[in-house]
């Protein structure tokens, strides 16, 4: 009887390492759909300059930060 249960776990313990070598199936990663830019305004000097913000947008509605920049009053990007 002892055998057997000795036999028994090797076995399992076989399988679980077989089971561990398999390759998961591949994740699908989320595709970009556009972009999205949100801007604050600020005070700089003696007029008003917006602080932005460029968002990737993902399929899954997940975003992220891509790019930092100011816009002057006229519109004109510059590096803050």
């Amino acid at each position: 009887m002892m055998l057997h249960k000795k036999l028994f776990a090797c076995s399992f313990g076989a399988v679980l390492a077989l089971a561990a070598l398999v390759p998961s199936a591949p994740a699908n990663a989320a595709e970009e759909v556009g972009l999205q830019e949100e801007c604050v305004p600020f005070r700089a000097g003696f007029g008003i300059h917006q602080r932005c913000t460029l968002y990737v947008v993902y399929d899954d509605g997940t975003r992220v930060a891509s790019d930092h920049y100011n816009r002057d009053e006229n519109g004109m990007i510059y590096d803050p």
